[in-house]
């Protein structure tokens, strides 16, 4: 259900955003400015959480949710009349139409490539652990297919919090399955933070890795 969901909102972003703001050109086009330019504020403060800071809702369905939201604001961009006279905003309505021509390529010919990466943006263990009375979440992603000889596992560790739904990453270990240093994979795994600056993983057969917190 969930992996429905998110190629659900995949096609919705590539396809069903476009439509609906031709639909409502007429009202998207009376919008204020102030409007369209706050919009674009949230999503740069946000995108900033995110990837620099990694401050972001919990879980991975409300990320996937409000990114593709940029979609839906590269779209309204790319229609929006902007004053031409203002160089610095018709910059932006010049380079969203780019962007909007790219990714209107990418519905048309990409498909199969998304819907094969879809399938491994979806957590496949998750482990939940405590450390001085805070509690965390690690997700495991798995990176691979026929085109690679072995799986990449992706660890990323979050601090939750109990009454706010956000999370802070704390950690994203990514580890070959050749060679590995532990069994990826073990759904017995433990995971500790030994002090503030480690994080440790320990497998059913008694094997640690122990790295420093990114």
């Amino acid at each position: 259900m969930y992996y429905n969901a998110i190629l659900g909102l995949v096609y919705f972003s590539l396809l069903g955003y476009p439509i609906l703001v031709l639909i409502f050109k007429k009202w998207i086009c009376a919008l204020p400015l102030k409007y369209i330019l706050g919009a674009i504020l949230f999503f740069v403060v946000y995108d900033i959480l995110v990837f620099k800071i990694g401050i972001s809702l919990r879980g991975d369905f409300a990320d996937f949710v409000l990114f593709s939201f940029h979609f839906l604001m590269v779209a309204v961009l790319a229609l929006y009349p902007f004053q031409i006279h203002k160089v610095f905003i018709y910059s932006i309505r010049v380079l969203s139409g780019c962007i909007f021509a790219i990714y209107a390529l990418v519905a048309t010919l990409g498909f199969l490539v998304i819907l094969i990466e879809a399938s491994y943006s979806i957590p496949s263990i998750y482990y939940h652990f405590e450390s001085s009375k805070a509690k965390f979440e690690t997700r495991v992603y798995v990176l691979g297919g026929a085109w690679s000889s072995s799986n990449v596992y992706v660890f990323k560790s979050y601090r939750t919090f109990e009454y706010l739904p956000i999370e802070y990453k704390i950690d994203e270990t990514e580890l070959d399955e050749v060679g590995a240093p532990f069994r990826l994979g073990d759904t017995a795994l433990s995971i500790t933070l030994p002090d503030t600056h480690h994080i440790q993983f320990q497998d059913n057969d008694g094997r640690k890795y122990l790295k420093e917190l990114k």
